[in-house]
Formats: structure tokens, sequence, C-alpha cells
């Protein structure tokens, strides 16, 4: 008997009163029905996405699948493992967001706390874990069990997962446009037409980290090269803004300092609000330069594996995964 793919996306979020981004959703949606066109069947696809309306969430799906599917809460994540428990083998996408202890979910899941619930999954011999947000070198360095292959393949090490706009062909030929996560779009690429980058003759989990590795790095190039010469010319005028606003705020201080020693209240109380004014101008100057800077001239992103020859020997053919 043929051994089945448990293929679940997680998509947790960090405050329990919200739903997620709606691009996380065309993200994970977007690879759902890339796995379901290459073949793989809707009843081995499983989905566990938090948030507060899961009409609004299930309609995006929807919208991109071309048919609804089961959403489980990550609380409720005990029924998708017995849901799945005829599979042999699991490939896990995670998507959303993530922070410097973990995933950003409001469960707090902790790179020991996600090894610890997969482990627990004894059904499963082979484990494979593509995980697209920032900081997901996090993940890497695990205690995995020796009774299982396990096997995460990150995005970006310590540094930003990059997103960019993507426009792509959904359900009944639709073509719909959002900001995308690169690596999860390497990813899905990968899985839907595969690429034998080694040469072996199989397409395995090594063959997809390379694969999703050079998409991934040329698509960010691609993104630097676009970006600099807008970078080069607006941030010496955001700094020239900005020398305006620090100058304009130090004389605004000035003035406050010799009302205040004179006891001119209203003002002392007028020179506060001018201040309080110029700097609600000023942050986002600051926050506009420091995330250009880091994300178009000093990030890195640089996909990593964390363990090469398990993903040698975990082979994918047929819209299955399985030991060589």
């Amino acid at each position: 008997m043929q051994e089945k793919t448990a293929w679940v996306f997680l998509l947790p979020v960090n405050d329990k009163n919200k739903n997620p981004e709606d691009r996380h959703i065309y993200d994970l949606s977007f690879g759902v029905f890339k796995l379901e066109s290459c073949g793989i069947a809707k009843s081995n696809i499983f989905l566990a996405i938090d948030g507060i309306n899961y009409d609004n969430i299930s309609s995006l799906v929807e919208q991109f699948t071309g048919s609804p599917h089961k959403i489980y809460s990550t609380e409720k994540i005990s029924d998708l493992k017995k849901d799945s428990s005829f599979c042999s083998n699991l490939v896990l996408f995670i998507c959303g967001h993530g922070h410097e202890y973990g995933l950003a979910s409001h469960r707090g899941i902790t790179p020991h706390k996600l090894l610890t619930t997969i482990c627990s999954c004894t059904n499963f011999k082979n484990i494979v874990v593509y995980l697209g947000p920032c900081f997901s070198g996090i993940f890497n360095y695990l205690p995995t069990s020796d009774t299982q292959n396990i096997v995460f393949v990150g995005s970006t090490k310590f540094y930003s997962s990059i997103a960019t706009s993507v426009t792509e062909t959904i359900a009944n030929g639709i073509k719909y446009s959002w900001i995308a996560d690169i690596f999860l779009m390497g990813v899905f690429r990968w899985f839907t037409t595969p690429e034998d980058i080694d040469g072996d003759g199989l397409f395995t989990i090594l063959d997809s980290y390379k694969s999703i590795s050079l998409y991934t790095n040329k698509v960010y190039s691609n993104i630097k090269k676009k970006n600099f010469p807008r970078l080069i010319q607006e941030i010496p005028k955001q700094h020239n803004e900005l020398k305006k606003l620090i100058k304009q705020h130090g004389a605004c201080l000035h003035r406050l300092r010799l009302f205040e020693n004179v006891n001119w209240k209203r003002f002392a109380k007028m020179s506060k609000e001018l201040m309080t004014g110029i700097e609600l101008k000023m942050i986002p100057l600051y926050d506009n330069i420091d995330r250009k800077l880091e994300i178009d001239l000093f990030n890195i992103q640089e996909s990593w594996i964390s363990d090469s020859m398990k993903a040698l020997r975990i082979e994918y053919k047929n819209g299955e995964i399985k030991t060589i």
C-alpha cells in the first residue's frame, strides 16, 4: 500500500482578537491551489489558521482554490492530528509572521513547542517543515528524533523574510495580485514543477532546498537592484526633511525652556503642542528610513536546511514524499 502524505498549512496569529493579514491567507491559499492543481488530493490537505472571522477566512481560501476547505484553529490541533493519522508522512508549510522567540502566535509557538508537537505524531516517518516567517533560523539546530526523518527548511536565518508584489493565476483562471512571501512562492513552485538540481534522477527535499534558495536569491537580488536607484534618491531627501524637523524641534524646545523659566504657561503649552506635532512627523520618517535601509540595503535572505543527509533520503514523487 502506498504511503500517504499529510500536507498541512499553519498560519498562527499574534493577536487572538484578530484575523491573519489577508496577504498571509493568500500565500496559504495559493499553496493549497498549487498542490491541488498538481494532483494532490484535497482529503490529504489540512489547514490550521487562527482568527476570529472564519467565514471571511474560508471565503478567501475558496476564492483561490475554487472549493471550500475545512479549517482548524491551532486550539483544535489535536483534531487535525487525529484526522491526518491515516498518513505516514508530513509536509508542513508555516505562513505568517515570525519573532525572535519563534512564531508570532498568541499561543507562544517556540521552537521547542513546535518540535515537541510534530514529534508526538508518531505515525509520521518523514517530516518536512518549510518556514516562511522572518527569523526562521530560530528553528534551526534542534534536537530532532532519531526515529523520524525530520527536516526543517527556512526562508532566512536571523533576518526579515522578504515579500514582493506578484500576479498569479488562481482558480477559474482568475489573475490575482498580492504581496507574497517569495520563499513560500519558491516552495510551491518546486512542488508544482520539481527540479532535480544534483542530477541523481530523483526529486529530493535537498533538491527543493537548493531550487528554492536559487529562486529566492534571484528574486531578492532583482528587488534590490530595482529599488537601489530609488533608495539613493529618496534617503537623502528624507534625511534633509528630517534635519529640518530636528532643527524646528530644537527651536521649540529652546522657547519652551524660556517660557517655563518666566512662567508663561500659555506660551509654554503652545510650544509643547508644536513639539508634539513635529515629533509626529519625525517618527514615520525615522521608521521609513530605517526600513528602507534594513530591507533594501542591509538585509540578507539566505535560506537554510537543518539536515542535508536526511533531506537527501526523502523523495517527492507522484504527490507524496517517502524514504528512499
